[in-house]
């Protein structure tokens, strides 16, 4: 058995354990995504899966091509696919079958439920030429993180306990968070309360407290109806339809109501019908039990797959704005490094035209090495060799194609102008259009 110093398990074998239990568990503030979920998400945009796919075998076929290691995904798309009041605002996979309802939050069976890409997944996560990648084994895997156009960790919200840290992050609503960025990139200060906790479909109030920093009442509705019968419209999303009906059988037991009924569809609408004792006249949200206290932690993981420890949803979010921007710089470097490379392109090809239709340069009895030779010598530009030229059909060598290129030229060079002159914060208000 081979012996291992105390000294070196608390200081490397634990501290990578830590480290890397810190990235599965706890939402990164750039994407919002941990990482069996940023697995999920690669695979499906890579192989772009936009045809409904049963659950079981969208699981398996992510865990095999992002190499993961730890069982089953199944949950994890369930998760991603989610979209009663509670869960997602924007979900990233769409789903087909019984996902959870607010009555009943457990789904079926992964064999009987189907998934894919959503359409807002394909328009939020772009740039994957840009993207930190990662290797395993030799094999490419998941980037380090994406940058959506929103940050997706408020607009989902995230929830994690790990080694010595521990996530708790509330909903926020997506068109807020687009007002917000909006602002922010035309140089003003937004408001705060354009960060307040939102969940689609969420009838209830959130109460920010007074007086503690982050805490957060998620508060039901309950409306009078006539004597002493009131009518619950909303109870807080932190409940299903069992856990509610228990609350209110200990407040029959403990005579705080005389009798209650309930209305709900067995989905995703929960209403009860209750009856007080006369003369109450204290809080009803506190006496039928219709809120949940949360208090909001910040923690995340930041581009260096590192925790922070953030103060505020303001802070994410302005964090999240700066490495947005610094991407934008880079996808605009890349699309202009690409036009430019596609123009030089079409510049020699054309020039090529040119010299073959004047007879300038000869390509019959030529081997490939010859002609080879012969262009590098004419100062042709090599993109990977000049299979791009000689590689040409020969249909492609007459006056119609000069002209179809000498009008694809004049083309890209507007085009290259075009995205010289955008700014990146014009490109990002185009992407949230």
């Amino acid at each position: 058995m081979q012996e291992i110093k105390i000294q070196d398990l608390l200081n490397k074998q634990l501290v990578n354990y830590a480290s890397y239990d810190n990235i599965r568990k706890i939402g990164s503030a750039i994407d919002g995504l941990k990482n069996a979920s940023r697995k999920v998400i690669f695979t499906v945009l890579e192989k772009k899966i936009k045809e409904k796919t049963k659950v079981l075998q969208l699981s398996n076929k992510c865990a095999e091509y992002a190499d993961y290691l730890h069982g089953s995904l199944d949950g994890v798309v369930v998760t991603l696919a989610q979209d009663f009041a509670g869960t997602n605002n924007i979900p990233l996979l769409q789903k087909f079958g019984n996902f959870g309802t607010r009555c009943i939050q457990e789904a079926s069976a992964p064999r009987y439920i189907f998934a894919r890409g959503s359409d807002e997944l394909f328009d939020l996560f772009k740039d994957s030429e840009i993207l930190e990648q990662q290797y395993f084994e030799g094999s490419r895997i998941e980037p380090k993180f994406y940058t959506p156009t929103l940050p997706m960790l408020l607009v989902n919200g995230s929830e994690g306990v790990s080694s010595g840290f521990a996530q708790k992050i509330l909903p926020r609503n997506p068109e807020n968070l687009k007002k917000y960025i909006l602002e922010k990139l035309s140089g003003k200060e937004p408001s705060e309360e354009l960060l307040n906790p939102y969940a689609k479909n969420f009838k209830g109030n959130f109460r920010k407290d007074d007086e503690v920093p982050n805490k957060w009442y998620i508060e039901g509705v309950v409306e009078h109806v006539k004597n002493n019968e009131y009518l619950i419209t909303e109870i807080p999303f932190t409940y299903d339809l069992k856990t509610y009906t228990n609350v209110l059988d200990d407040l029959v037991e403990s005579k705080a109501i005389i009798r209650y009924s309930s209305e709900s569809d067995g989905e995703n609408i929960l209403r009860f019908r209750v009856t007080l004792p006369k003369g109450v006249n204290d809080s009803l949200i506190t006496r039928l039990k219709l809120y949940k206290i949360v208090n909001e932690n910040y923690t995340a993981i930041d581009e260096n797959l590192k925790v922070r420890e953030f103060k505020s949803a303001k802070e994410i979010i302005d964090y999240y704005i700066d490495i947005k921007l610094k991407f934008l710089q880079k996808r605009k470097t890349y699309i202009i490094e690409k036009l430019n490379k596609d123009f030089k392109i079409l510049e020699n090809k054309l020039r090529f035209l040119d010299m073959y239709i004047s007879k300038e340069l000869s390509i019959t009895d030529k081997s490939k090495s010859e002609l080879e030779i012969e262009l590098e010598k004419l100062n042709f530009d090599k993109f990977d060799g000049y299979s791009y030229l000689i590689g040409m059909p020969m249909y492609s060598l007459t006056t119609d194609k000069v002209k179809e290129l000498e009008t694809s030229i004049e083309k890209l060079k507007k085009e290259i102008e075009t995205v010289t002159k955008t700014s990146i914060e014009q490109m990002w208000r185009k992407d949230l259009k």
